[in-house]
């Protein structure tokens, strides 16, 4: 990963291109970013940079031996350790294969989420969808590797991500290497739930807290991927609003083959419950129904947003307002028919879909029941607004 090729706000990568230019760098370093916000992205470029012959003032070279290496997560002084899931007794959780699935997840998003790790392990692997950590077999290699003598590098680099997700079990040797790390030896901590994290470990490492990406940085991202869908600004900046600057889900969105726009299916959905037409609302749910189950929570994230803009119109706080030309302009025709009751019970009902999504509910059966509670929500807010005249 280059610093060029990093979706991250441009102050900030030059903030850590200058701490190590000047080799001012602390023996641990620890990224801290919400989730998809490209913390192990982060780590990547930095130990991109530091193994980089010919690195200038603001980026490695990317041509010369190392940055090879490095770029294809293949730098003997580079190393990687992960939550994983636990194994038999007498077995180790940190295989040959867990490792080599890494590097392709990694190179093939390095934005990726647990969530998303959990996935790819499940496909490549065949795992037993059980909950990943990062166990004591690990902290044993990390004892191991940070006495090693780098081999290319000034340094050796031990990656670690995810430092939220220790066994509390391995946590007293982990702390025991980070208060006296071996000379020659830096730790990049990745982390996406800071607050999970012990304030022991915290209290080792330097903290450097990744900004929120911004809306135009993350539509340049999006453009510069080069694909079909990176083409329309329209669908870039409804992807941008639905993701809320988690770059896994913008690239995600961005990546699938049959990725309709949602917007106008939202228009008919809301079209179909305002009228309460039940054809309307069928027609939907089957549209719903075939969708992979991410696609249906991007839908419900999507609903959400919308919803929480008419809120913004309807407060007159249009200077909040993250909404397309197009949006912007059906919002303003939507709002006399809602009112606060209607906003707040759609948002509530819509965060309990995903919670029911995330748990594999049967998505007919949630979509229907939600369709038919705003639909009611509809005819009530004629009846409120009829009591107080």
């Amino acid at each position: 990963m280059l610093f060029r090729n990093l979706a991250s706000d441009p102050e900030f990568k030059k903030k850590i291109t200058q701490i190590i230019h000047q080799g001012r760098w602390p023996h641990a370093l620890m990224f801290s970013s919400r989730e998809g916000g490209g913390a192990l992205a982060h780590a990547l470029a930095t130990a991109n940079y530091i193994v980089c012959r010919n690195r200038t003032e603001t980026d490695a070279c990317g041509t010369c031996n190392d940055c090879i290496k490095a770029l294809h997560a293949l730098h003997p002084d580079i190393k990687f350790y992960f939550p994983s899931e636990s194994q038999p007794e007498g077995e180790m959780d940190f295989s040959p294969e867990t490792y080599q699935a890494f590097r392709k997840a990694i190179l093939k998003n390095p934005y990726m989420t647990a969530a998303d790790w959990k996935d790819f392990l499940l496909k490549e692997l065949d795992t037993k969808n059980k909950q990943i950590q990062i166990y004591k077999n690990q902290v044993t290699l990390i004892h191991r590797d940070a006495r090693l003598k780098p081999l290319q590098a000034p340094m050796n680099i031990l990656i670690i991500w995810l430092p939220e997700l220790f066994h509390y079990g391995a946590i007293p040797k982990l702390l025991k290497i980070l208060e006296e790390p071996p000379e020659q030896t830096l730790f990049l901590l990745a982390s996406e739930d800071q607050i999970q994290i012990l304030p022991t470990i915290l209290s080792r490492v330097q903290i450097l807290r990744i900004p929120p990406i911004k809306d135009v940085d993350l539509v340049a991202f999006l453009y510069d991927q080069k694909l079909p869908e990176s083409q329309n600004f329209k669908r870039l900046g409804e992807i941008v609003n639905i993701c809320d600057g988690n770059i896994s889900m913008a690239l995600q969105l961005l990546n699938e083959e049959e990725n309709p726009s949602f917007f106008p299916i939202f228009q008919n959905w809301m079209r179909g419950c305002y009228t309460f037409s039940l054809p309307e609302i069928f027609s939907f749910i089957q549209q719903l129904e075939k969708w992979p189950r991410e696609q249906q929570k991007n839908f419900v994230l999507f609903s959400l947003h919308l919803f929480r803009e008419a809120a913004n119109e309807k407060s007159k706080t249009r200077d909040l307002a993250k909404l397309q030309p197009h949006e912007a302009a059906w919002i303003k025709k939507f709002e006399p028919a809602i009112d606060w009751t209607l906003i707040n019970k759609a948002r509530e009902r819509l965060e309990k879909v995903m919670y029911y999504l995330e748990r594999n509910a049967n998505p007919k059966i949630v979509f229907l029941n939600l369709s038919l509670e705003i639909a009611m929500e509809f005819r009530q807010v004629a009846k409120r607004r009829t009591e107080l005249v």
